[in-house]
């Protein structure tokens, strides 16, 4: 009997599986090299880090912080992030849009 081929295959280390549901729960598991950009929760999944990165990099969905570039899948965590994580970044209390430096 032969083996069953599935539809999505993890880029990372080529296991195949039957949904992209379960491929990408397998991507977020420790140990895979697979990464899936979060930054921009466009579903793209790359075989590793670097890759990732890269097309968050060009992505017009990923959101940066201005202080300190860290990148994001909203407006809202960026501002999130702000007021929560210490970052030199600040919003402005009457529009709230996000500034580099605090003045």
């Amino acid at each position: 009997a032969g083996q069953e081929t599935w539809l999505f295959v993890c880029p990372g280390c080529g296991l195949d599986f039957p949904s992209k549901e379960l491929m990408l729960a397998h991507v977020r598991r420790p140990g895979c090299p697979a990464r899936s950009c979060i930054a921009c929760d466009c579903g793209a999944v790359y075989a590793d880090e670097r890759s990732c990165r890269k097309h968050e990099e060009l992505c017009k969905k990923v959101r940066r912080c201005p202080g300190c570039r860290k990148a994001f899948a909203s407006q809202a965590e960026v501002a999130d992030h702000v007021k929560s994580e210490g970052c030199n970044a600040r919003a402005c209390s009457g529009c709230n849009q996000i500034f580099k430096d605090p003045e």
